[in-house]
């Protein structure tokens, strides 16, 4: 590990240096974590060589695991422009290589993944909204209140 850890108060910095097995799958080599972000990598096929760029920078600097930005389940439902999209088996092993030199670096890595619901672009933001093709999808259905108006296009219930 070629980081400097800053000493800290009653031990902390080397508990924060112990390595933690997180359920049956995911061995950290320590318990510093890179806080998931909007890294901006977008949906093309260049989105694994735009993370790998910041994450095996992160886990050369000693970090145990990267957990990776929001990326959205669906193609539509995105929350801003730029957000990967992992709604099929091949888009999601697109990102393979970038998990691959993460692992080379010493570094676990997740992935978070999330849906914009009524705050995705296709909810409220033009072009997005007037080309939306499937309904919004949401945890729970909204209150009437809250439910944007279709403009003749199929609703979200």
């Amino acid at each position: 590990m070629g980081a400097t850890v800053p000493r800290m108060v009653g031990g902390a910095g080397r508990a924060v240096l112990r390595p933690l097995q997180v359920g049956g799958t995911t061995a950290l080599r320590n318990r510093l974590y890179r806080a998931p972000v909007l890294e901006g990598a977008g949906d093309g096929d260049d989105a694994a060589a735009v993370y790998a760029k910041q994450f095996v920078a992160n886990a050369n600097a000693g970090v145990g695991l990267i957990i990776q930005g929001n990326s959205c389940l669906y193609d539509e439902g995105r929350t801003s422009p730029g957000m990967t999209i992992v709604s099929t088996r091949e888009r999601m092993l697109r990102l393979a290589p970038m998990v691959d030199v993460v692992h080379a670096a010493g570094a676990a890595i997740w992935i978070q993944v999330g849906l914009g619901g009524l705050f995705a672009m296709e909810a409220w933001h033009e072009p997005y909204a007037s080309q939306r093709q499937q309904p919004l999808l949401a945890a729970s259905k909204p209150p009437l209140a809250l439910r944007p108006s279709t403009g003749g296009r199929r609703s979200t219930s």
